[in-house]
């Protein structure tokens, strides 16, 4: 006997930022558009099914990393202050975007989704 792992559920991860800013009216988010801008990430550590492996790399396109903040109620506080952009898993933004404190755009236009 040993453990089995259980995917119970995918999210859609979603890029966030602002209701002011310049790219909230775009469906989806690519390299080209983060290039520069600030970002807050949860983590730095490339992950393959994340934005870093699956948006930034490949476009060889790189946000201007701010912050490092591992607390997602957090991230989305920064964010709808106006101090940067972030992609998160949508079950942790959709509270915040349904109350248009902040706005939310798929990542790359595939979008991403993560167990």
């Amino acid at each position: 006997m040993g453990t089995h792992r259980i995917s119970l559920f995918r999210d859609e991860l979603m890029f966030i930022f602002p209701p002011n800013h310049t790219l909230a009216g775009k469906a989806y988010i690519d390299g080209h558009d983060i290039e520069g801008e600030d970002f807050i990430t949860y983590t730095l550590t490339p992950e393959p099914d994340r934005e870093i492996a699956r948006l930034f790399r490949p476009s060889g396109r790189y946000p201007r990393w701010t912050a490092m903040v591992e607390m997602p109620e957090a991230i989305v506080e920064l964010v709808a202050a106006g101090q940067g952009s972030s992609v998160l898993a949508g079950w942790a933004v959709r509270p915040a975007i349904n109350a248009g404190r902040i706005i939310g755009a798929r990542v790359g236009k595939d979008g991403i989704k993560v167990p």
